[in-house]
């Protein structure tokens, strides 16, 4: 299923990479080159399928990569925060406090959503089924609606326009097709590949020369076989009808009709008769349906007149049919882009058992606005499930040393906030050098008493832990208290976003005891926010001393990221500075292992093989987890790493071979295979489980080539010897004899 939805999406993305290119081609070409333009269109147009199919079938990696497609985690990390909103006044800050850097912006990210997962792969593919069956239904009744049209056309034989047809193509030197006329069709039509059908108002309306031009036209259409091209793009369509291909019909059906004019025209010597041919067919379309599988000589009015200004110019058209060389030129083309263009793999989630919960903490949206730098229109705004607050500051204002009240301000500025149910808000009026303050309770007016005092150092304390001044304000806190001050002020901020602000700084105000930094490791893992607790933890671990057991307890928290991503980014920065110690690779290897994604997981572990040092048991737990990767590319680039690393080559092979056997490419099973020959000398047990894993090979030639190379290396032993020949009797004969002759030199 896996397979199939990638080959698909990659299909898409490469074929709509072709016609794009088809497009700009097309603008550039002479419009006389005819045959060119339709080369390039019809190339662009199956192309994408061929060199999909072809990456697929060779199993290789395209110069572009392939692009991964994941499915939607369980759990959905909020996104990084914005650092590009306007600073906050500089006065937001407290009375007498040394000089701060200018505020930036904050919130806490939102409680992360729970979207229910979507299997990926299953709905790629039912999509496809459905949308195929729909243009199955639509290509059926466009044959159907043809067929019964043309069982009741009238043959025509014997008269002045059937001896007119036998004329123009015994000049053409080609076979006499039948004539019928049917009433209803706006135009002629070449239909079956051997007749011919010309409306009824024909023979009323148009003149002798006029019907002999559409005559010769619709001839050129069965000589150039357009009723065949036809039904075989329309079948086409039916399993590939998502690329966006209209244009590329569109064109088609336009440089069509333009050859079946030249060609008309060089017959009859004149293109005047045309000209009025295609006037009068254009003056019906409108009046009667077309017939979709059937070229019609006038079946798209916006490209008549271009026709026919063509036609009076006496524009030389080139008709003949596209030569070697134009066709070893798209030939080339579809090789480049195979080689080139990007491929679209799924990876598959592996079943595993969920993280540890972390601690619950308070949820809390902050968001911070300023106009300008110097002291405009800053608003704050907090919610979270048990209240909502809004400070809406317009000038500068300061705040006490303390920070419980406002020491001034040069403006106005409303504080307000909403908790179970009852709202308090203080209006801030800078008036004569002094501040006016008024309080209210549910918008009742109220004295300025000990409630509103409290309910004012409430807001500013809100105020303060909002991020305003984040990183000012936590050196103050580590001068005024030390590291244990700032700890106890994190334990009171609800955003992930302004704790790590704080622990960060923390980190680089000096070294931390082992309490304050296992303390400052559990704030971090506290958090809920993936991207805050991996950039917290990457800043302790940069700038603190970690011992073994703290090693543990960091990998630990990695451990319980729910994002890929971060829980990479994490290991594979941690692992060059870990203590190098069996618990602590142990510790790392499992948080390693309990990555879903295959692009991830495969490229943290092999940062662990490139650091070397894993015993052949951790790498045995390697091979183990790669049998679960849904990409053969992954699966197979990781098991290439762990090969060159394993220390008892024969012991290990069968946990080796084992994954190998779970690889649905030929070619991607056989450089796995290939890379645990060329590790080292391979014993009876791992010879075996190599030839086990040949013999299920599908691809004669990716079986023979294992083969070949496992000759060299095989051991002399009887039964693995006859177990050799044993698959080798399965293989074509070419691939047999080299199979064969392999095992036979290296015999001698």
């Amino acid at each position: 299923m896996n397979v199939l939805a990638a080959w698909l999406l990659t299909v898409l993305v490469q074929g709509s990479a072709l016609l794009l290119l088809a497009a700009a081609i097309d603008g550039t070409l002479p419009r006389q080159r005819l045959t060119w333009r339709e080369l390039v269109w019809r190339t662009a147009l199956v192309g994408g399928v061929l060199t999909a199919t072809l990456q697929f079938g060779a199993g290789y990696l395209p110069l572009a990569g392939r692009w991964p497609v994941r499915a939607p985690a369980a759990h959905v990390d909020p996104a990084p925060l914005p650092q590009d909103t306007a600073p906050l006044p500089r006065a937001m800050a407290p009375a007498n406090a040394p000089s701060a850097t200018p505020l930036v912006s904050a919130r806490a990210d939102a409680m992360p959503g729970e979207p229910r997962a979507w299997d990926w792969p299953l709905g790629v593919v039912a999509l496809w089924l459905i949308g195929a069956a729909i243009a199955a239904a639509r290509t059926a009744g466009s044959v159907a609606k043809l067929r019964r049209a043309l069982a009741t056309a009238t043959p025509v034989a014997g008269d002045a326009l059937a001896a007119a047809l036998h004329e123009l193509a015994a000049r053409a030197r080609g076979p006499r097709p039948k004539l019928a006329r049917l009433a209803g069709i706006p135009s002629p039509i070449a239909a079956r590949g051997d007749l011919i059908v010309v409306p009824a108002w024909a023979g009323e309306t148009l003149e002798p020369a006029q019907l002999r031009a559409m005559l010769a036209h619709e001839l050129a259409h069965l000589a150039r076989r357009d009723p065949q091209w036809k039904l075989a793009i329309a079948l086409w369509r039916v399993p590939f009808w998502f690329l966006p291909a209209g244009r590329a019909l569109r064109r088609l059906d336009e440089l069509a009709e333009l050859a079946c004019d030249a060609c008309a025209a060089q017959s009859l010597g004149d293109a005047h008769g045309l000209v009025e041919c295609l006037a009068a067919c254009a003056e019906r379309h409108t009046r009667a349906p077309a017939l979709r599988l059937a070229p019609a000589m006038a079946a798209h009015r916006s490209s008549l007149l271009v026709r026919i200004d063509r036609l009076l110019e006496g524009v030389s058209m080139d008709t003949a049919t596209a030569g070697a060389a134009a066709r070893l030129v798209a030939v080339v083309a579809l090789a480049t882009g195979a080689f080139c263009l990007p491929a679209i793999g799924f990876e598959t989630a592996r079943a595993a058992s969920p993280p540890p919960a972390a601690p619950k903490t308070s949820q809390s949206s902050i968001s911070i606005h300023a106009d300008d730098e110097g002291g405009g229109h800053t608003i704050v705004s907090q919610s979270d499930a048990t209240h909502k607050f809004r400070a809406d500051i317009d000038g500068k204002m300061a705040l006490s040393a303390d920070e419980t009240d406002v020491a001034s301000i040069d403006g106005t500025a409303r504080l307000e906030q909403t908790r179970d149910g009852v709202s308090q808000r203080i209006d801030l009026t800078a008036r004569n050098g002094a501040i006016e303050r008024r309080f209210f309770v549910d918008g009742t007016e109220r004295p300025y008493d000990d409630r509103a005092r409290a309910f004012m150092a409430s807001a500013v304390k809100q105020l303060v832990r909002s991020g305003i001044d984040a990183e000012a304000r936590a050196k103050r806190l580590f001068a005024a208290g030390g590291a244990q001050r700032v700890l106890d002020e994190i334990d009171a901020i609800p955003s992930d976003y302004v704790r790590r602000v704080y622990l960060v700084e923390l980190s680089k105000a000096g070294k931390l005891t082992a309490a304050e930094l296992d303390r400052a490791l559990a704030d971090a893992g506290g958090m809920t926010s993936d991207y805050e607790r991996r950039q917290t933890l990457d800043a302790l671990f940069g700038t603190q001393a970690f011992d073994a057991p703290r090693d543990v307890t960091l990998l630990a928290q990695g451990a319980r990221f729910s994002s890929d991503y971060e829980r990479a980014e994490l290991l594979v920065a941690a692992l060059p500075r870990l203590v190098d110690a069996p618990q602590v690779r142990q510790a790392w290897l499992d948080a390693a292992l309990g990555i879903r994604s295959d692009y991830e997981r495969r490229r943290t572990l092999e940062a662990a093989l490139t650091r070397g040092g894993l015993a052949d048991a951790q790498l045995e737990a390697i091979l183990d987890a790669s049998r679960s990767f849904g990409s053969d590319y992954e699966r197979r680039e990781l098991l290439t790493s762990t090969a060159k690393r394993i220390h008892d080559l024969d012991a290990v092979a069968p946990a080796y071979v084992r994954s190998t056997q779970q690889i649905g490419s030929d070619y991607e099973r056989r450089e796995a295979l290939l890379a645990l020959i060329k590790a080292g000398k391979l014993g009876t047990s791992g010879a075996a489980a190599v030839l086990d894993s040949a013999a299920q090979i599908r691809s004669p030639y990716e079986c023979s080539q294992v083969l070949v190379a496992l000759a060299r290396e095989l051991p002399d032993d009887a039964a693995l010897v006859a177990r050799y020949h044993d698959v080798a009797q399965r293989l074509p004969d070419a691939e047999r004899d080299a199979a064969e002759r392999a095992l036979g030199r290296w015999a001698m």
